[in-house]
């Protein structure tokens, strides 16, 4: 989960980092640079228009010396430069070209465009204005707007300045200096009357509106709202979605190849439904699901290894039903028969007794093997000295075989030392391979009960022929028998050993066979960790 967490840390770490270290890849920069260039447009088109009007009728030798004369007019940084002559790069010099606008904000700010179709551009570098200091970016309108209409004779101004606020995106009027007496305070009627530029804002209180006196008449230009809110505002909508996309961008990338994984372990699981129990689900190793995929796989195996165990004691446990009750089947009707003596009959009642027995074994034998074949049951799981239960069977044992000899070696330390586990358990696990020790030896048994290292071993050898290496895998196998090929129930069911095998399992430990190299006949090994006998007993 820690390193599924990391991963969408990283993806969204690393848009930012590359946003903030590569500006030219940038988001931010082309929203800041788009809406950059539409306040620029919508502020200063008017200017550009008019110094298109005022060249039309100018001769372009001439240009030039009127490119000088606004230069010292403009209260900002312009520059009017030649196509061939600029320094710009191929996509920009192509945009101009094609009649667009540029917004440039290294090293200071600047709004480019060219003029009409000449070979002419004119470059304009901006400061951030605020309140007052906008008068002079408004100086070079109100110097053009004058050079437009001084000319002209006074009963044309109002109509070209209609004119002028047709083209112009900002609204431009013309008043009468009276009838602002009342929206203009004293201090900025007295900026007007002595010739400077003023402004105020407007009803709305978000946008300023500038004006100054025409010449020495009683006319005064008025240029705005200048509504820079809206671009402000469109800059921080931009930027919220451009952040609610990334974090949702960084989510699906997230989340996409978990759903894949997921898609692919129901497709697995649906499969493996309905019957195709080798289904299994490909685990990579840093995926967020490897937990849930090997947990599948796992239980799948588990399922599947459960199946096929059933399936097999289910075929075992027909074969080894049909004997006793082929016999049962047989002494029955030899009972009904007439010309049976008395002697036979009897004969056959035992046969039968016998065969019920062997019936009622086997049945007891399977219980007892469904049961260890099950999760182990911690609540099975008590304090105990176990050295004490390895002793008591031994001495039962060589009681029930007094032609064999048992020997017993306990640790020291274990003699009194409580080992919490499942006492009944591995005192039947002991009990069996006792019992099958005793039926293959020749003279002597031996158990050893150890500790060594984080595992407990307790080892049960015998003196007799020993197993085969070949058949050494097999014999914990349900209902495999060494020699016993014919399945004769008087040599058991071959179940003793699969359940000392799942009481091994039951305390997460394992038994094998080899060859005893003290006795020379087979050596059984039950080892199962330290850890495991230390289970609280609280969770019982």
């Amino acid at each position: 989960m820690l390193r599924s967490f990391f991963v969408l840390v990283g993806i969204l770490l690393f848009p930012m980092i590359a946003m903030i270290f590569v500006p030219s890849c940038s988001p931010i920069t082309k929203i800041n640079n788009y809406f950059g260039l539409k306040y620029l447009d919508y502020t200063y088109d008017g200017v550009f228009i008019l110094v298109e009007d005022l060249l039309v009728d100018t001769p372009e030798a001439a240009w030039q010396a009127q490119f000088d004369k606004w230069q010292q007019g403009f209260g900002y940084q312009v520059r009017f430069i030649r196509l061939n002559e600029l320094n710009y790069s191929a996509s920009n010099n192509a945009a101009l070209i094609e009649g667009k606008s540029l917004y440039l904000d290294a090293p200071v700010i600047r709004y480019v465009k060219r003029l009409s179709n000449s070979d002419w551009v004119m470059e304009m570098s901006l400061e951030q204005q605020e309140n007052e200091d906008f008068e002079r970016s408004i100086k070079g309108a109100r110097l053009l707007i004058e050079q437009v209409l001084r000319p002209l004779p006074q009963e044309q101004w109002r109509e070209k300045i209609l004119e002028m606020d047709r083209k112009f995106s900002l609204d431009v009027a013309l008043h009468e200096f009276d009838t602002l007496m009342l929206e203009l305070t004293e201090e900025q009627q007295q900026a007007l009357r002595s010739g400077q530029v003023t402004w105020r804002f407007s009803e709305s209180g978000g946008e300023q509106v500038f004006y100054w006196n025409l010449f020495e008449s009683n006319l005064t230009i008025a240029i705005g709202p200048i509504e820079e809110d809206k671009f402000s505002l469109g800059v921080f909508i931009s930027f919220l979605f451009l952040f609610f996309l990334m974090v949702a961008s960084a989510i699906f990338a997230w989340l996409y190849p978990l759903w894949l994984r997921l898609k692919r372990l129901d497709e697995a699981a649906i499969a493996f439904g309905q019957g195709e129990l080798d289904q299994r689900v490909k685990v990579k190793r840093y995926s967020i699901t490897s937990r849930l995929g090997k947990s599948f796989n796992l239980m799948a195996e588990r399922i599947q290894t459960l199946i096929q165990t059933n399936q097999e004691l289910t075929n075992a446990i027909a074969h080894d039903l049909r004997t006793p009750l082929a016999k049962i089947r047989f002494a029955i009707e030899m009972l009904d028969a007439d010309d049976s003596s008395q002697e036979e009959k009897q004969n056959y009642k035992k046969s039968v007794n016998k065969s019920i027995d062997n019936l009622n074994y086997l049945l007891n034998q399977i219980l007892i093997y469904s049961r260890y074949n099950r999760i182990a049951d911690a609540s099975n799981f008590t304090p105990s000295r176990f050295a004490n239960v390895v002793q008591d069977e031994v001495e039962e044992q060589q009681f029930l075989h007094e032609k064999i000899t048992f020997l017993c070696d306990i640790d020291t330390e274990l003699q009194d030392k409580r080992l919490v586990l499942d006492k009944f358990a591995l005192a039947r696990a002991l009990t069996n391979l006792l019992t099958n020790a005793a039926k293959f030896a020749s003279t002597r048994v031996r158990v050893t009960f150890t500790e060594k290292g984080q595992y407990y071993y307790l080892v049960v050898e015998d003196d007799g022929l020993g197993i085969a290496e070949e058949k050494m895998a097999d014999i914990f196998e349900p209902f495999k028998q060494i020699d016993n090929d014919e399945r004769n129930a008087e040599q058991g069911h071959g179940l003793g050993l699969a359940i000392v095998s799942q009481i091994a399992k039951w305390h997460q430990g394992e038994v094998w066979v080899e060859d005893s190299a003290a006795l020379g006949g087979a050596k059984f090994t039950l080892r199962w960790p330290v850890s495991t006998c230390h289970i609280s007993v609280e969770k019982t």
